[in-house]
């Protein structure tokens, strides 16, 4: 009897994988910070207080000498008008005595005006002293300030793509054995 004993196997597709692969060198030192501070300078020239007394003091009779002096002078010069321009009218008064003026009236009149008894005490000075102060306060400010500097490559990256390769691990075959006896077609 013969036999035919057939043996096959498909083919096989094998795949070789290597992973892709992503480095990434940094480093924090490579960054340089530089800062300067900030500046505040003040100066202060202090208050100075300055006191004109002249006005009050001059109300209380204590002015300085030149204007004393002034003021005396021109009360000196309204006195000698008033005792000029009542001799005036005096001698107007005697002229007209044959118009009825009463000469002895005006001459009591002008001797003792009205009751003569006022009396008028002026003590406090009625000006305030003047008061004026000066100071100054110049500031500079100058900010706070930061600057960075990185190196030109900070970050360095290397990458290095993954790759699919596929192969044929097994080619199909077939294979075909006769077993048995063997016959002859012929004979």
């Amino acid at each position: 009897m013969l036999r035919l004993v057939i043996d096959w196997g498909p083919a096989q597709l094998g795949l070789a994988y290597k992973p892709a692969r992503l480095k990434v060198d940094y480093s924090v030192h490579a960054m340089r910070l530089e800062t300067t501070p900030a500046e505040l300078d003040i100066e202060i020239e202090p208050p100075r207080v300055e006191l004109d007394l002249d006005g009050p003091m001059a109300e209380i009779g204590l002015k300085p000498a030149l204007e004393t002096a002034r003021d005396w002078a021109a009360k000196g010069m309204q006195a000698a008008y008033e005792r000029i321009g009542k001799y005036a009218r005096q001698g107007d008064a005697l002229a007209s005595f044959h118009l009825g003026v009463d000469v002895a009236a005006l001459a009591a009149q002008e001797a003792w005006p009205g009751d003569g008894r006022q009396i008028n005490v002026d003590v406090a000075p009625k000006s305030r002293v003047q008061v004026t102060a000066h100071g100054d306060i110049h500031i500079d400010y100058s900010p706070a300030d930061l600057s960075m500097t990185f190196p030109e490559e900070p970050v360095k990256i290397a990458y290095r793509p993954g790759a699919v390769r596929s192969y044929l691990a097994a080619k199909a075959y077939i294979d075909i054995d006769v077993t048995g006896d063997r016959y002859s077609v012929t004979g």
